[in-house]
């Protein structure tokens, strides 16, 4: 892979920040863990960047099912 693949990419270890963008439909590339912290990977940073800027300004709408189903999936992620 290249390394502008690399730099495309938006990592976060904050659940809630996770949850946000799963939600929102961006791809989870991949997680690691490091020193007892799962961190999360998605592609497309900078369509990250501008939804977490809108969700702190309370500018996005995320329907319930989507939120839910996003919390489930990152809870399994962490709890395996």
């Amino acid at each position: 892979m290249s390394k502008t693949y690399y730099q495309n990419l938006y990592q976060t270890k904050d659940t809630e920040s996770a949850i946000i963008l799963y939600a929102m439909k961006q791809v989870l590339d991949s997680t690691f863990w490091e020193n007892g912290s799962c961190f999360f990977v998605y592609e497309d940073k900078v369509a990250c960047e501008n939804i977490l800027k809108d969700y702190l300004n309370d500018k996005i709408i995320i329907g319930a099912k989507s939120l839910m189903d996003a919390y489930k999936t990152i809870k399994g992620i962490i709890v395996r």
